[in-house]
């Protein structure tokens, strides 16, 4: 990830080289129990304990290829690495990518839930009835270990906080404390309905320590909640889970923060929607300016009807429009980016606003657990698909600089990693792949070889 000067310094050195793989995850297994339990506070260990139990022997999500004859030919191969709980491993998975850096989701967001300690099982996100007290003593543990994770080769590595959501103050701590032990960033979850909403003036603390300590919120792609099984579910249960989390109702913080005054209040918060498998930019930023011109601003040339009764606050009066302060403050972590996006982002403008991502190790993602040993990594293949024909400098940014800057990255580090790793020069990155697609599809990673749409 860098900024275009940087990639200039060395001409043969493709911006794939600085990229940060903005959507990385990981996947627990028994040693990560035992890594986590270290830092789990003694009068807590008894729940600690009862929790592993409790959740021992769910399925990894990523499925099992121990399954097949030959693993390393399953649809479920990437659940073979361990780099979701060894570092050494992780970055050798991103050495044979080419990724120098990455942004790392971990926990309630993606994955297990057992690799958020008193999640799952003993409550989250800060709903009524859940015991509060252990979600946030079980966050607190995750930080611990994420910073000792990134502090193997730190530049490498950007780990997002999870925080006692439900608590302004207490998420003020926590951000401070995550901060200072070297974490980059914020999960942020969708609006949760037992929390005070993002535009309620409780959270400005929370704002002014995220803006303060250079921390984006980032929010991963999700659903309100689990689809119905059983006796609950409902025809299309599937489909609507999906929409939901791929839709806009994922990204409904955002006109929270922006007509709450969050982002003029706090010039220096960035927000980050990541796992991002559609071209949601141009249509939001045309609606939000619609309404702020002709709805929201000029509210008293409205028919009475129309009117609203905004209480104590009239209509908020932005400092530029919408699209304007999103460009300076909204982002997008934008996984298995396909060619015809990357084209229509230059041609808009908003290729200053796309953070790509492998979505390390899931199976859709870019990185594919290698089939062969001398197989070109998947990444490779997509990259060049995807910005063969996007000018250098609009991939450097969209491939790792925008995400450099974005999460306060050093640049000149991680070209010294770039330099060393299996990276793409800029003339490999300018060679179009033009190998039959039905043939990388059939080694997972559709997501990222569409030719229309976000699921074709």
């Amino acid at each position: 990830m860098t900024t275009t000067e940087s990639a200039s310094t060395a001409s043969n050195v493709s911006p794939a080289q600085h990229v940060i793989a903005v959507t990385s995850d990981a996947h627990v297994a028994p040693l990560l129990k035992e890594q986590l339990r270290f830092y789990c506070p003694k009068k807590y260990l008894e729940q600690f304990d009862e929790f592993v139990k409790l959740n021992d022997g769910l399925p990894l999500r990523m499925g099992s290829p121990e399954k097949e004859d030959n693993p390393r030919l399953s649809y479920f191969r990437n659940a073979l690495t361990t780099g979701g709980w060894d570092v050494h491993q992780r970055l050798r998975d991103m050495d044979r990518d080419g990724v120098a850096g990455e942004i790392i989701f971990h926990g309630l967001n993606t994955g297990r839930q057992d690799l958020m300690p008193f999640n799952g099982a003993f409550g989250a996100f800060g709903m009524r009835g859940f015991d509060n007290e252990l979600v946030a003593v079980g966050r607190h543990m995750y930080n611990q270990w994420l910073a000792d994770f990134c502090s193997v080769e730190p530049e490498r590595h950007a780990g997002l906080a999870h925080v006692p959501i439900w608590d302004p103050e207490l998420a003020v701590t926590e951000v401070e404390w995550a901060a200072a032990a070297g974490l980059k960033g914020v999960n942020f979850p969708r609006p949760q309905p037992a929390n005070p909403a993002y535009n309620d003036r409780a959270w400005d603390r929370f704002y002014a320590a995220c803006a303060a300590n250079d921390m984006p919120l980032t929010t991963h792609a999700q659903a309100p909640g689990p689809p119905p099984v059983g006796k609950t579910a409902s025809p299309g249960d599937f489909e609507v889970y999906t929409l939901e989390i791929m839709g806009e109702s994922g990204r409904t913080a955002l006109p929270q923060l922006l007509f709450g005054g969050v982002f003029d209040r706090h010039p220096n918060l960035k927000l980050v929607y990541t796992e991002v498998v559609d071209d949601w930019w141009q249509n939001t930023m045309a609606r939000l300016d619609d309404f702020y011109l002709n709805f929201s601003s000029p509210i008293e040339r409205l028919p009475e009807a129309l009117r609203v009764n905004t209480g104590p606050y009239p209509p908020t009066k932005l400092s530029a429009l919408p699209s304007e302060l999103c460009k300076q403050h909204v982002f997008i972590g934008w996984s298995c980016v396909a060619p015809f996006e990357t084209k229509r982002a230059v041609e808009a403008g908003f290729d200053s606003q796309i953070l790509w991502g492998s979505d390390y190790p899931h199976p859709e993602g870019s990185w594919q657990y290698p089939r062969t040993d001398d197989e070109t990594p998947m990444t490779h293949l997509h990259l060049r698909d995807s910005f063969a024909a996007i000018p250098a400098d609009k991939a450097a940014g969209m491939i790792g600089l925008n995400a450099a800057k974005v999460y306060g990255m050093d640049i000149a580090k991680l070209q010294k990693v770039a330099d060393r790793i299996n990276s793409l020069t800029f003339e490999q990155l300018a060679t179009p792949f033009e190998g039959p697609v039905e043939d990388v599809v059939t080694r997972s990673a559709q997501f990222c070889f569409r030719r229309s749409g976000p699921f074709g």
